[in-house]
């Protein structure tokens, strides 16, 4: 019972690891609820408040940064996923523990696997809006030659908010909400100025500002601006090649340690059993 205990632990820590190397196979870092009761947000809240002590600006910002990359999830909830599933996976440690009380080494095992599981979990959690962040700015700038293309063949008697209006409906889901935030700010009676800053400082990736920098200080239709842009169009290619290769270098680098962890567990369903053995033996001779 207890061997099968413990394969069954090694077995779903070598599924926590996979999924958080490779992701799941439908949404790699999508939430994991959609819907969540009042109850479930008032404990998060006041866990969140109270226990993590988390200042109001903290929240404010985790907010802004998950509706930004697109996670759907209430914040408290959010920052108290990676707590809960380490004291989810301890309290599991200890229950298998408890199952196996007759051996202490196994006990300990136990309660050291609940431990890693745990781990495994609050990294993966904590790990989630960086990596959305950074699959975001790559669809950015893979976006980005084609809107600097429609902004360099537009008539020269469009202004930057009609470019937008033509552009938005064909634009791709990564560039798409800030492209409709852009040109609602200018709408809304925003100078054009102070929108494009709003934009760039948003996206914070160097190329963009340069977009706006360029947008704001030649004009959109100026000669200056053609120059430019072309030359712009090509860096973020250039970068998008670059981040397309770096990105396809870290499969085998995934792969590599994915075997490396199934050849430890394996190594360890073999070597524990073994050793629990050796240690009874060794007690039984000196009793």
């Amino acid at each position: 019972m207890v061997y099968i205990l413990l394969a069954v632990s090694l077995i779903i820590v070598a599924i926590k690891a996979r999924k958080l190397v490779f992701g799941s196979k439908d949404n790699r870092f999508r939430a994991i609820d959609k819907k969540h009761t009042k109850k479930r947000v008032v404990l998060a809240t006041f866990f969140t408040k109270y226990i993590l002590r988390k200042k109001m600006e903290t929240i404010q910002s985790i907010e802004e940064k998950l509706q930004w990359v697109g996670i759907e999830d209430e914040v408290h909830l959010f920052i108290c996923r990676p707590y809960i599933a380490f004291l989810g996976s301890m309290v599991f440690g200890a229950i298998l523990a408890w199952f196996s009380r007759s051996n202490t080494m196994v006990g300990y095992g136990m309660i050291a696997i609940g431990i890693i599981i745990g781990f495994i979990n609050y990294k993966k959690y904590t790990a989630i809006i960086r990596h959305k962040e950074k699959e975001k700015k790559m669809n950015i700038v893979l976006e980005m030659p084609r809107f600097i293309k429609t902004i360099q063949y537009s008539p020269s008697s469009k202004s930057l908010d009609h470019i937008l209006v033509d552009y938005i409906p064909h634009a791709k889901k990564g560039l798409k909400n800030d492209l409709v935030l852009l040109l609602a700010n200018i709408k809304s009676g925003m100078s054009e100025n102070q929108a494009l800053k709003r934009f760039a400082n948003k996206i914070n990736i160097p190329e963009v500002t340069e977009l706006v920098y360029i947008l704001d200080i030649t004009g959109v239709h100026s000669t200056n601006a053609q120059v430019s842009l072309q030359f712009l169009s090509t860096k973020f290619r250039e970068r998008s090649h670059y981040l397309i290769e770096k990105e396809l270098s870290k499969r085998p680098e995934k792969m590599a340690m994915l075997n490396d962890l199934l050849l430890n567990i394996l190594a360890l369903l073999i070597l524990v059993p073994v050793a629990i053995n050796a240690f009874e033996g060794i007690n039984n001779i000196i009793k």
